[in-house]
Formats: structure tokens, sequence, C-alpha cells
């Protein structure tokens, strides 16, 4: 399950009570879209995870342990030159959006005190970190989007920072009263859960089908609600709106499967899978998450890892057996290096009959018995003795040639066999250490 607007709204005020007044002391990134900003306040510190992967974007406390790459990517060392030893002062988000604004006071080159924020996009696929100036003009990004990849909103150094657009047709229970989203979802239609998500703002797949499970209590979806229905569906989105306003009605909840493992999240009980689910209480928001993409993130880390060593292994494999080809080839070559000094004895034998210019020559071979006549090949801007030299020193390379590209081979066979090991090592591997 990807983060809703509610969720995040829950994050929020989470983060606001831990972090007010908070200094960023340290900054790194783990990878091309995670970043990790190591917090100090009066509270403790903490250490704030922003992730804008496509299939885990978020953004909450953390306290696993990531590996750091030897050397700061070019986001990140902008991030330590701007952020490090600035202040928190806010944390926003506009309605249920799936983005959070972090405000930070710094100070510039000059000395002087500038508003910075840190824009975290929570939105899948178009998910991003966006550290954006005073004068609401984009500094950089962790993912950068030109005009061919979003026309409508680029993401660029010097352009100016447009927010996501704002559905206005959907309400939220924020702004909105209950009666007012019950009539609005009502006018959706059928099936329920799907009128829910199309009408509200903020509310996951997740949640718009407990608010349906809860409605109908088992009945037939026929698209239009009865009044006893109705009066359900307001008590559902009441039990929603009373978990956005007042902390205390909120659960962090995650659900997991039979086998044990996560399936997935909300800031209220989840019941709508029956026995096919175990859900239990988190302590805390941030701690959920934690728990919930632990398992999952340590898979990824590792698939990003082993596609880099398998990518260096493939490389590696294709370059030493072209290597190899070219080598046998060779050697394949040199086995022909008697003719070489065939053609020069005969040429130093024959040099009078020989005469400057000629392609070609054609000379009785008196090394065989039965003295056949041979064609040998000549070089026309080479004189006969200059041929005859020629011919010697291809014969003495492609002995030598013989000599080394056996040991090389043997070299290369055994390399090839060592890097099949590493294959079948790397695919039997369970951890990146």
């Amino acid at each position: 399950m990807a983060i809703d607007g509610a969720y995040l709204h829950c994050l929020r005020q989470e983060m606001e009570t831990r972090l007010q007044g908070a200094r960023v002391d340290k900054i790194h990134q783990p990878s091309k879209e995670e970043l990790v900003l190591a917090l100090r306040s009066l509270s403790g510190n903490f250490k704030l995870y922003l992730s804008a992967r496509v299939n885990s974007p978020r953004v909450h406390f953390t306290e696993i342990a990531l590996e750091n790459p030897p050397s700061p990517p070019m986001f990140c060392m902008l991030l330590r030159k701007r952020l490090t030893g600035a202040r928190l002062m806010a944390v926003r988000q506009i309605g249920l959006e799936r983005v959070l604004y972090f405000d930070f006071d710094a100070v510039n080159e000059l000395g002087d005190m500038v508003r910075l924020t840190l824009a975290v996009e929570v939105m899948g696929r178009y998910s991003n970190i966006i550290l954006i100036d005073g004068d609401n003009r984009v500094v950089d990004a962790i993912k950068r989007v030109d005009l061919t990849m979003s026309p409508m909103r680029p993401i660029l150094p010097g352009i100016g920072y447009i927010v996501p657009l704002v559905d206005s047709v959907r309400v939220d229970l924020l702004s909105n009263t209950v009666e007012e989203v019950a009539a609005r979802i009502m006018e959706g239609g059928a099936p329920l859960d799907r009128a829910i998500r199309s009408c509200t703002q903020g509310l996951s797949p997740l949640v718009c089908r407990e608010i349906a499970a809860q409605t109908l209590h088992g009945e037939e979806d026929t698209g239009t609600l009865t009044e006893a229905q109705q009066h359900r569906l307001e008590r559902a989105l009441y039990r929603i709106q009373q978990a956005l306003l007042l902390p205390q009605k909120r659960t962090p909840y995650i659900l997991y499967r039979i086998d044990h493992t996560p399936l997935d999240f909300s800031f209220l009980p989840i019941t709508q899978y029956g026995l096919s689910a175990v859900g239990r209480e988190v302590e805390g928001f941030s701690r959920l998450l934690d728990e919930f993409y632990a398992e999952k993130d340590a898979a990824e880390r590792m698939r990003q890892r082993s596609q880099d060593i398998w990518r260096v292994l493939n490389t590696t494999v294709d370059r030493i057996s072209r290597k190899l080809n070219n080598q046998r080839r060779e050697l394949a070559d040199s086995g022909k290096r008697d003719e070489k000094r065939l053609y020069a004895d005969l040429i130093n034998a024959n040099l009078h009959m020989i005469p400057k210019g000629a392609e070609k020559a054609e000379l009785v071979n008196y090394y065989d018995e039965a003295c056949p006549t041979i064609c040998v090949p000549l070089d026309p801007s080479l004189s006969a003795t200059q041929n005859a030299q020629k011919y010697y020193k291809e014969y003495r390379k492609a002995k030598t040639a013989e000599e080394i590209l056996g040991q090389q081979i043997q070299i290369g066979e055994q390399d090839l066999v060592y890097l099949d090991s590493v294959f079948v090592a790397l695919s039997r591997a369970t951890t990146v250490r």
C-alpha cells in the first residue's frame, strides 16, 4: 500500500510534536532516491528518512542504519551546503494532498537568514524530493523532470515550483462536513468503494474499502444506498474524520498475512480481511512504516546491489570471451608459421628470378620430394630481399605468439570458471554483506 494523504496528515502531526525547532546535523543519501536527515532538538536526536522510490515513496523517522556510498551524490552535497545547521520551522501539508513541506531557516553564503523548503512529494512514480528557495524557485531535485518528461510541470533548477494539481472535484474530511462528503459519495454510484475513492481526497483504496464494508455490512452493493446504509456511511466517515482531527482517536495499525509477511497498514484498525489477515497496533506512525518496509527495502536494496554486480559480471564475461575468441583465432593463424618460413627460404633461393614490383612468384619447392611449383604472394612495393625479411618476421612473430597465447588462453579460461562460481554465489546470496 502507498501512503495516502490521511496517513501523511497523521505523520505530519507526529513529526511536528517532536521536531519543533530541530536543527539539521548531518545529511546522507544512501541511494539515488533516498535521503536521511539527522536532526537534533531539545527532545532528542532523530533520523528523518525521505524516499522518492516508485514502489515505496515515504517520509518518516527511522531507526534503521543505512549504508552510505563512499562519495556523496551531487544532490546530497547541495543539501549539505544549504541545509546543514538550518532550523526546522514548520512541517506543512495542503489539505490531504500527498506532499509534505519542511520549512527551514538557514544562513546563506553572505551570512543572511533565508527560508528554504524541502518538498517531499509522495505520489507513486511521480514521487520526488525538491529543494525550493524563498522565491519559490527550484534549487534542485533528487529527480529532475525536463519539458520532454512533463511539459506542464518541469522540475529543474531555476524554474518556479508548481504545486501538484489539486483535484477540485474531490472533497476532504478536514474542510467539509460528514453530511457533505456522504452526499457527494452517494452521487458517485456503484461500486461503493470506487465511488468513495473518486469523490474523496486523501483516502487510500484500503480505507475506501473499509468504509464500504462498514456501510454495506455484507449486503449486496446495488448502487443505491438504503436509509440504514446512509446512516452507516455517515458513521464510518465520522470515525475517519475524528481520527484526522483528534490524535487520540487514531491508531497506527499494521496487517500481516497468514505467513507473517506485511500486507497493509492504516491509521485505524482494519477489519475487512476477516480471518485471512492478522492486525495489530504499533506505537507510532513512523515506527509502523519502519517495520512495514524493513523487509521490503532490504529486498529492494539486495535486488539493486545484485543487479549492479550482475551487470559488472556480464560485462567482464563478455570482454574475456571476446578476448579468448581473438586469441584462439590468432593461435590458429600462428599454426601456419612454417608456411611463412618456407616462402622466405624460397624467395632467398630465387632472388635472381624475381623481378622488382612483382605481385607473386611461381617458385619450385625444393624442400618437397615431388618439387611442386607453388605461388608465393609478394608485396610489389618491396624488393625480393625485403619480401623475404617480411616473411621471416611474420614467422618469428607467429612462433612467439603461439607460446604466449597458450598461456593467456589458459588464464582466460580459468577466469571464466571463477566468474561462473561468482554467478552461482550471487544467485544464492540472501544478504547484502
